[in-house]
């Protein structure tokens, strides 16, 4: 993983403060950024939570500028304005490392997204989350289509299909 090698996750852990004062200069390693999200399993549930949301994120992301792009507008434009406005997000900002490029390097793959979004919505299976559920059901299909290794942002390869044609920022 990059962001490990880097030192440039953020660490979401759960547990006493006592504890994690102690494991600190040993996950300080990984991270500069720890942040303490309460009791044991908060930290995972904290995970759990940003990373259905960075699904949604790329999802959303993938079906606009598909879209947006095959009924004309510039990929390069489109990016610029949403970055600028609301619409933008470390996501947006992400795409033109994986997504937009030839390569497309898989650094989280789409089979632990699927995981990661699994596991949410079971912790989440007494509350209504239909937008979790279509963002499932949509990496459901990207690993039916033989995607599952591939970055999770890949996910947008079904967009592309569906509209016929292949995002990339020149």
């Amino acid at each position: 993983m990059a962001g490990a090698a880097s030192g440039n996750l953020v660490l979401m852990i759960g547990g006493s403060e006592e504890v994690i004062e102690r494991a600190r200069p040993v996950l300080s390693v990984l991270s500069s950024r720890i942040v303490h999200c309460g009791d044991t399993g908060a930290g995972q549930l904290t995970k759990l939570s940003h990373n259905l949301l960075t699904a949604i994120n790329t999802v959303a992301l993938g079906e606009v500028l598909s879209a947006s792009v095959k009924a004309g507008a510039d990929l390069n434009v489109l990016c610029e304005v949403f970055s600028a406005g609301l619409a933008g997000s470390k996501m947006l900002d992400y795409l033109p490392k994986t997504l937009f490029t030839a390569e497309r390097p898989a650094n989280f793959a789409i089979d632990l997204m699927h995981k990661d979004i699994s596991l949410c919505l079971k912790e989440f299976s007494n509350y209504s989350m239909p937008l979790g559920q279509l963002v499932m059901q949509t990496y459901n299909a990207a690993r039916q289509k033989g995607l599952g290794g591939k970055d999770s942002t890949s996910v947008n390869e079904l967009y592309e299909e569906l509209v016929n044609l292949r995002l990339a920022q020149n």
